[in-house]
């Protein structure tokens, strides 16, 4: 729960999973999960300090531990399991 908690706290303003949650960011899970087409490490590093990868509007989360980090991806591959389309 520890992944779904961060999320809650720190994503869903922003991102969706299963079309849950804000739209200016893109869904995390539909159609396509975030795990099934960046490496692990990528998604780290990227939630950490976004502006290391490219310009966008996405803020850094440095406060966030290599614990948190692991826990978010965890929750990220858990939802790839459970994908649910409401939109459709």
């Amino acid at each position: 729960w520890q992944g779904f908690e961060i999320f809650r706290g720190e994503c869903i303003a922003c991102h969706a999973i299963n079309r849950e949650g804000g739209t200016a960011g893109p869904d995390l899970n539909v159609p396509q999960s975030v795990v099934e087409y960046r490496p692990v490490e990528q998604i780290k590093a990227y939630i950490h300090d976004p502006k290391t990868f490219r310009y966008g509007n996405m803020p850094a989360h440095p406060d966030l531990s290599p614990t948190d980090l692991d826990a978010l991806v965890a929750y990220f591959r858990a939802m790839a399991r459970r994908k649910h389309d409401p939109g459709r």
